[in-house]
């Protein structure tokens, strides 16, 4: 089974772990400011807002994603289809303009 990463399935697993690590209480207390701001099914790369400012953190993905990528093309061999850059590129201006 291929497990395709979404916001949706990471904003599930990271609930589901706050219920069962810290209870109902736990996931009330956290939902206000949680959000699955970003994520990269490529290089596997997400932003979780909570209620700290994200601004390192956006500088901080948007560097590791960059590198992700290279390593991804190397590993793949061969040239990367159109389709999977502009895919890569979408997901590099989202980083870009999450708000901080």
């Amino acid at each position: 089974m291929i497990l395709i990463i979404t916001q949706y399935n990471v904003s599930k697993a990271i609930k589901d772990s706050i219920l069962v690590n810290f209870g109902e209480c736990g996931l009330a207390s956290s939902l206000g400011s949680f959000q699955v701001k970003y994520v990269n099914p490529i290089t596997k790369l997400c932003i979780i807002r909570t209620s700290r400012d994200i601004k390192a953190c956006k500088v901080a993905a948007l560097k590791c994603d960059e590198m992700k990528f290279e390593h991804y093309k190397l590993a793949a061999g061969a040239p990367l289809s159109a389709d999977v850059n502009q895919h890569m590129q979408n997901c590099l201006e989202k980083i870009k303009i999450l708000e901080h």
